[in-house]
């Protein structure tokens, strides 16, 4: 990702955490990112444009995509770690999607394509993710989600799997306290490993980087000061501090002692609202949408929804997600066109009376 699409990755989330109160957040942008270029690619005008913008996408941003898919999955497992992405492609039958838009979501995106009644397809769907996710997502799509008006549905599936390059001793694991928002406490696991860190700290936070077997890939955790939560968490939305702290971490210490809580945190919602206050509003209107480079009758997106889960424990970490976009058509009032022969009855309705009775076969 691009530094604009990070950004918009870091806005997302200060949206969706302010709207979570106090429960556990998860953002998978790897899995969002992919699906909305996907949508970009079927949109014109002002929605492609919003878009476009909300995204930072570069110039040919298919082509940017395709190249990431493809790097990012040279993490196949076999020797290190897995990053396994997959996008799908749900077609109801005679929806009217472009060829052309369809050749895109394949040669771009290697999207599996399927075409079934959408309506009542959730758990097939869901299926697909409980697939792609090796049994960590099974439920990401609710029942009814899918509408007589949904005419196409792009999934992406995530699972990411990787074990630290210094995991933490099961021995070192105690019971400890954890201090909720609210401030009342929970009894939770403490795992505890001391080695030499990547470490870093600012105003009201220390950072720690956590590698992974192969050293390309780190999880990276930032621990506000007590009273400085809200804060931290405001720079993070809005000042990319991750960023920061990817260019500042350094191994200044021969060695630190990181106590850490084995957790797993998981988070489901609809996007459509976070993303309006991003500056995509043109998508989700009826009216003022512009899908035609994806389909041939007017259309609009009525869903954005994405599942997300991390587990970690002395071992390693598990992460999966799930996103869906849900393109539904406006259904437009049947066309009946007499131009053929044809039958007709006039009939006095209160009496069922029926007064003439025919056919025209020339209606010269």
């Amino acid at each position: 990702m691009g530094v604009a699409s990070r950004r918009f990755a870091y806005a997302l989330y200060g949206h969706l955490a302010a709207d979570a109160g106090t429960q556990d957040v998860v953002l998978c942008p790897w899995s969002l990112v992919p699906a909305l270029t996907m949508t970009y690619g079927g949109a014109r005008g002002a929605t492609a444009e919003q878009l476009h913008r909300a995204l930072g996408l570069l110039t040919e941003p298919h082509a940017v995509m395709s190249e990431a898919l493809l790097r990012l999955g040279r993490y196949d497992g076999e020797r290190g770690p897995r990053l396994f992405t997959v996008n799908g492609t749900w077609l109801r039958p005679g929806a009217g999607v472009r060829e052309d838009y369809l050749d895109l979501l394949a040669r771009r995106y290697g999207a599996e394509l399927y075409e079934l009644e959408l309506v009542g397809a959730e758990g097939v769907v869901n299926e697909w993710y409980a697939r792609v996710t090796r049994g960590e997502l099974s439920d990401v799509v609710p029942a009814g989600t899918f509408t007589p008006d949904t005419a196409l549905v792009l999934t992406t599936g995530v699972l990411f799997a990787a074990a630290w390059a210094v995991p933490f001793p099961e021995a070192n694991t105690h019971p400890g306290s954890f201090e909720l928002l609210d401030g009342s406490a929970a009894a939770v696991p403490f795992m505890s490993h001391r080695a030499r860190y990547h470490v870093a700290e600012g105003d009201g936070w220390q950072a720690v980087r956590l590698a992974y077997t192969d050293d390309r890939l780190a999880m990276y955790l930032v621990l506000p000061e007590r009273g400085a939560f809200a804060r931290v968490e405001e720079a993070i939305a809005t000042q990319s501090l991750f960023d920061r702290v990817r260019r500042e971490v350094r191994p200044d210490h021969p060695e630190v002692i990181v106590t850490l809580p084995r957790f797993e945190a998981r988070f489901e919602a609809d996007l459509i609202a976070a993303l309006r206050r991003l500056g995509v509003v043109d998508l989700f209107e009826r009216e003022r949408a512009d899908l035609s480079g994806m389909l041939t009758a007017p259309a609009w997106v009525g869903a954005i929804r994405q599942e997300a889960r991390v587990r970690v424990d002395e071992s390693g970490t598990v992460a999966s997600a799930g996103t869906t976009v849900v393109v539904d058509v406006i259904s437009l009032p049947p066309v009946l066109v007499f131009d053929r022969p044809f039958f007709f009855a006039i009939l006095e309705e209160p009496t069922e009376q029926l007064l003439f009775l025919g056919r025209v076969a020339d209606p010269r």
